[in-house]
């Protein structure tokens, strides 16, 4: 992106232009060039996920954030166990939820407040689904 600074005076009418060429846009003013640009489309992944370990307490926790405006659905495999004969059969734990509306301006994000759900999982291989642009944080201990 190029740009140039420019004075303006009161009391003085501009002619404004912006022009795009596929993924070039060029803004003018007084037929002057002013501004250009090449757009590049955003490169998102549909879901983020990370996951850790609570040593102290040996809890495992998984962060989900889906960016899309759909629910999906993923397959979680909690594997990695140093001692395989440690594997649980059984995960007990919660769930939050944090999920906004498009309609929440920032004036009113104080009234997005996580929700907290329980959650009892069997095996180390489960379905999970996410939804529409919410963000989801799994906290689950072997029992």
């Amino acid at each position: 992106m190029t740009y140039q600074t420019r004075h303006i005076e009161d009391n003085r009418v501009y002619r404004l232009e912006i022009r795009v060429r596929g993924t070039h846009i060029e803004t003018l003013v007084d037929g002057v060039q002013e501004q250009t640009a090449v757009w590049k489309p955003v490169c998102m992944e549909a879901l983020y996920a990370s996951s850790s370990k609570d040593e102290k307490s040996g809890d495992i926790i998984v962060k989900l954030v889906n960016v899309l405006p759909v629910n999906q659905k993923l397959e979680i495999v909690l594997n990695g166990n140093e001692n395989e004969s440690d594997v649980p059969i059984r995960w007990e734990g919660a769930v939050w939820i944090l999920a906004g509306s498009r309609d929440v301006d920032a004036r009113g994000l104080e009234r997005i407040v996580p929700e907290r759900k329980p959650v009892s999982i069997d095996g180390n291989t489960f379905e999970w689904e996410i939804a529409a642009e919410t963000v989801h944080i799994l906290r689950l201990g072997k029992k």
